[in-house]
């Protein structure tokens, strides 16, 4: 607990009810006259104990309070922790803290310390002294919502003592809004404090984006548009996958890799890619580099795309692996083959019914498959793939399905 300084002053919420204590004479006069028979010492009591009801009834309407001094400070400090801030400059805002709660009053001011980075944690609550030598581990690196570690901290705050928040961050948010949230503390009159942990580096390349045509046609060449942004001239290579699989860009040399040489500043570069078929081709390009001391961090080295491809409507049919069912399933795709439908036959349970898998059908039928196969992501999933990118559902009857199954 704080020391109390001293009384400030005695105010009141709504003084105009101060004017009811003119009523105070007239509960004298015409109380003292009904009071005659109590005799003279008890009469005055009771005008007494009348008089102070009614000054307490209307300092409780006027909203009478005290006012008390006290130079306690509570401090919370605001760590960042994602992986936009090196871990030196990390350490170095550790530091910091410690050096700052060093200097402050154990036995009157409180510090506390919230680590964020996609997520918030209470690392001190506010207490007397720095009593931890370090920060957690970080929980979603490649997030960074200052606007949640804000709001962590007021709710964190008592009363009684003045508040005010540091906040020791890069500035480089990705979720949240941290401006708006700094307008709650305004209305709050809770100060915020900004020391920025600056970094340089010098050399670094980052891949800014790769952009893919949204739909396409089969036998259709498209082309993936990479930008990739370096501090200083770098060689290496890009490394594309489509649905997992590594695509050689460079059929001429043993290297599948396509060789590029970049330039200081932004670099635009376009990757010609044969789609065949009819289905959802996901794009993942990589950048390595001949030097890896040429690249200073190698997590914003990727991205990704995708590219929905039409033709031919398909249509999946699941069905269970037990010989009828998975016989009837077939019979049912010889039928739809001959009314010129693509058909591929799948057993249930065999992969996850993803909306990429999902997006390569105009048609899902599940023939005789019994609920309890589908845990409850995919049936949301079935249910998004109707409601949402317009679908078709087909259900089969039979012993395990339409009953309790």
């Amino acid at each position: 607990m704080s020391r109390l300084v001293g009384i400030s002053s005695v105010g009141f919420e709504t003084p105009g009810f101060l004017a009811l204590l003119a009523l105070a004479p007239l509960l004298i006069a015409f109380s003292f006259r009904p009071l005659a028979a109590l005799g003279g010492a008890r009469r005055i009591v009771a005008l007494l104990l009348r008089t102070a009801v009614l000054t307490c009834g209307v300092l409780a309407l006027a909203g009478a309070q005290c006012v008390r001094v006290s130079d306690a400070l509570s401090v919370i400090f605001l760590l960042d922790r994602s992986n936009s801030v090196p871990r030196e400059q990390q350490q170095q805002a550790f530091d910091f803290v410690a050096a700052a709660t060093g200097a402050m009053r154990p036995t009157k001011d409180r510090v506390g310390v919230i680590a964020f980075d996609g997520r918030s944690a209470v690392e001190q609550l506010p207490g007397g002294a720095l009593g931890i030598d370090r920060i957690s581990e970080p929980v979603e690196p490649d997030r960074t919502d200052i606007a949640a570690a804000l709001r962590m901290a007021l709710a964190l705050f008592s009363g009684d003592t003045a508040r005010r928040v540091v906040v020791l961050s890069d500035g480089n948010e990705n979720v949240g809004d941290a401006l708006t949230e700094a307008l709650h503390y305004g209305a709050s009159r809770v100060p915020i404090d900004v020391l920025p942990l600056r970094y340089a580096y010098e050399n670094e390349v980052v891949f800014e984006r790769m952009s893919a045509p949204p739909n396409a046609s089969t036998e259709e060449t498209i082309n993936l548009q990479l930008v990739l942004r370096s501090t200083r001239a770098v060689s290496g290579r890009i490394l594309l996958f489509q649905n997992d699989r590594q695509v050689d860009l460079d059929p001429d040399s043993p290297d599948t890799g396509y060789r590029v040489q970049l330039d200081p500043g932004p670099n635009r570069l376009t990757i010609p890619v044969p789609l065949r078929s009819a289905m959802v081709y996901r794009f993942q390009a990589k950048f390595v580099p001949d030097d890896p001391s040429a690249d200073a961090v190698s997590a914003n080295n990727e991205s990704r795309a995708f590219t929905v491809v039409s033709g031919r409507q398909r249509v999946l049919i699941v069905a269970t692996e037990t010989p009828d069912d998975w016989a009837s399933a077939h019979l049912l795709a010889d039928a739809l083959r001959r009314e010129r439908l693509d058909c591929d036959v799948m057993a249930a349970g065999e992969s996850p019914l993803s909306q990429e898998l999902l997006l390569g059908y105009g048609l899902v039928i599940l023939s005789n498959v019994p609920a309890h196969l589908f845990d409850e992501s995919q049936r949301r999933g079935l249910a998004a793939y109707v409601r949402d990118l317009g679908g078709g559902l087909v259900m089969v009857g039979g012993d395990n399905s339409f009953g309790a199954g």
